[in-house]
């Protein structure tokens, strides 16, 4: 049976910066090293279990207590607020940030999901200030 990841497995490089907690994870699932050697060598079926399992952790602690991020392309600043059902976007025009527009989305999928989405399109993590600043705006405009 393949496992599902979540998310997306975790990148080689990734997994090279995170050794140490790759070993301790290895290390709470009753893994040692040798183990881990021979799992290498002769079972690719459990070594891809084991690295999504690792990998689902990851991305589940990187955005676990998160709700805001921030989005920018050449023309916007997109600022988004995810709720449990439901998206929040704030979007600013960055020649003119007069012209602001907002919009609230019901999501299919769930809020995991649509942060991770968005993180790999290349939103960031912001602060509920920055978002509130947003909301400040337009509350304000005319």
């Amino acid at each position: 049976m393949e496992k599902v990841i979540d998310f997306r497995m975790l990148t080689e490089e990734e997994l090279t910066a995170m050794e140490a907690d790759f070993i301790l994870f290895l290390a709470a699932s009753g893994i040692g090293a040798e183990h881990w050697e021979v799992i290498k060598k002769e079972d690719p079926a459990e070594m891809q279990r084991v690295l999504a399992d690792f990998s689902n952790m990851v991305w589940r602690k990187v955005l676990a207590g998160k709700q805001f991020m921030e989005y920018e392309d050449l023309n916007f600043t997109y600022l988004l607020f995810f709720g449990e059902e439901t998206t929040e976007m704030f979007r600013v025009d960055k020649k003119d940030p007069t012209q602001l527009g907002r919009r609230l989305d019901k999501r299919k999928v769930s809020k995991s999901t649509a942060m991770f989405e968005a993180l790999e399109a290349g939103a960031r993590f912001v602060e509920k200030d920055r978002y509130q600043a947003f909301v400040e705006l337009w509350e304000k405009r005319s």
